[in-house]
């Protein structure tokens, strides 16, 4: 869908802004595994570099982990870390959140949910497939399945919001639609 170009517009914008203000910036693109790592810098050259790889970046259709907490060996410690994702693993990345948060003077979090995240238009005897994971689910879906889906979706993210909020982490959750200038403004007004 749209997710992974709005984590990219976002992470551009930031890395604009931090750049702009005279900030040195680095970045991470992550799965299972660290994709990509952007060194600090600061200046056009860095903003060219990261928002290059972002925007150019194609994610694998399905398959890998998230696991953003391989991210911490990176962060500097009075640097401010931003992690952008859909957050979308069932345990909410609780325990990457805290290394994280612990590994940076600041963090905070923007969750991005896709449009499909909580959506089955099937009806009937189907197939559950998490693109991220692999895994295949047989299971009979009717409207009821739609209607805990979503429900379920929403409690995730309250379970989030409330994790980040015990985290001291400041937190913005949106939908891969909304515009990035508002979500960004939306997120630093959070930090303020």
């Amino acid at each position: 869908g749209r997710k992974w170009p709005m984590l990219a517009e976002l992470g551009v914008a930031l890395t604009y802004a931090l750049i702009s203000a005279g900030h040195r910036v680095s970045a991470a693109i992550f799965a299972e595994r660290i994709i990509r790592w952007y060194p600090l810098g600061r200046g056009r050259r860095a903003f060219v570099t990261i928002s290059h790889q972002l925007l150019g970046h194609k994610p694998a259709a399905y398959g890998g982990a998230s696991l953003p907490g391989l991210c911490a060996a990176h962060a500097p410690r009075s640097g401010n870390l931003v992690l952008l994702s859909d957050f979308l693993r069932a345990d909410a990345m609780a325990d990457d959140l805290r290394l994280l948060r612990a590994s940076a003077a600041t963090t905070s979090a923007i969750q991005v949910i896709g449009e499909r995240d909580a959506i089955l238009n099937v009806r009937g005897p189907s197939v559950l497939f998490d693109i991220e994971s692999g895994a295949e689910e047989r299971r009979d879906v009717d409207a009821r399945s739609s209607a805990a889906a979503s429900d379920a979706l929403q409690a995730h993210q309250r379970r989030l919001r409330d994790l980040c909020g015990s985290l001291g982490i400041p937190f913005t959750p949106c939908r891969e639609d909304a515009s990035w200038e508002q979500v960004l403004l939306t997120h630093l007004q959070r930090r303020a």
